[in-house]
């Protein structure tokens, strides 16, 4: 799953648990977060979102290995991405 440029990052949430937040972030291979994409509130159901790169202050990621937390109310999911940085 290699990516350049914008990588498009597709989960369920299967019910929204007393109101708590999605909060989909990514991590780099130090475990050190890079970029918080999510940090609301959705609906239960299928969901998109991107993530081009960045840093929080909208600087270019180094190429490498990095960590997607989902977590969608007192469930976890970590996916592998590989940045090849940007084009």
């Amino acid at each position: 799953n290699p990516f350049t440029g914008t990588a498009r990052i597709s989960f369920e949430i299967p019910q929204v648990e007393n109101n708590r937040p999605t909060r989909i972030v990514v991590y780099n291979a130090f475990g050190q977060k890079v970029r918080t994409l999510i940090n609301e509130v959705r609906n239960a159901g299928l969901h998109d979102v991107y993530w081009d790169g960045t840093n929080s202050n909208a600087k270019a990621a180094a190429s490498g290995v990095y960590f997607v937390t989902m977590t969608f109310g007192s469930s976890k999911q970590v996916k592998k991405i590989v940045f090849l940085g940007s084009e």
